[in-house]
C-alpha cells in the first residue's frame, strides 16, 4: 500500500505505534482507516434513525 503524504509529525507518531503495536505502519493505516468508516457508519445510521420519527423511550429523572 502506498501512504498518502503525512506531516512528519503524524507520520513518526503512527511509526511508533505500529512499531509498539508490532504491525507494519501500513496494517495501522489499514486499521485507522475501517475504524474511521465503522465510526462515521454508526453514526450516520443513528442519524437516519432519528430521522425516521418513531416513538423512541424518553429518560426522565425519577421523583424522590
Amino acid at each position: 500500500m502506498r501512504l498518502p503524504p503525512l506531516p512528519e509529525d503524524l507520520r513518526v507518531r503512527l511509526d511508533a505505534l505500529a512499531k509498539r503495536a508490532g504491525k507494519s505502519t501500513e496494517d495501522c493505516v489499514a486499521q485507522a482507516i475501517a475504524e474511521y468508516v465503522e465510526n462515521w457508519e454508526a453514526y450516520h445510521r443513528a442519524v437516519d434513525a432519528l430521522r425516521e420519527d418513531e416513538p423512541r423511550p424518553i429518560l426522565t429523572e425519577a421523583p424522590l
